[in-house]
């Protein structure tokens, strides 16, 4: 292993410490099986972001709480 590849392992390692440090107990179980930081990483903001249904439901959520907003009688 070159000196380059060991800063890179050594990297990885940290960001990898770093990501599960900072998932809550609780929940850490169900990324046990991530090895990698990128791994971990795309499995979190998936998690976060939900599937394409999900994103469609807040928009639209969002989006008529917004024109609700717009329609509110000034005080």
């Amino acid at each position: 292993m070159g000196e380059c590849d060991k800063k890179a392992y050594d990297l990885e390692k940290k960001a990898f410490a770093i990501l599960t440090q900072a998932l809550h107990k609780d929940i850490y179980h169900q990324f046990a099986y991530c090895t990698t930081r990128k791994n971990l990483w795309d499995v979190l903001e998936a998690r976060g972001e939900g599937n394409a249904t999900t994103r469609k439901i807040r928009h639209d959520v969002l989006k008529k709480k917004f024109e609700g907003f717009l329609f509110m009688e000034p005080l």
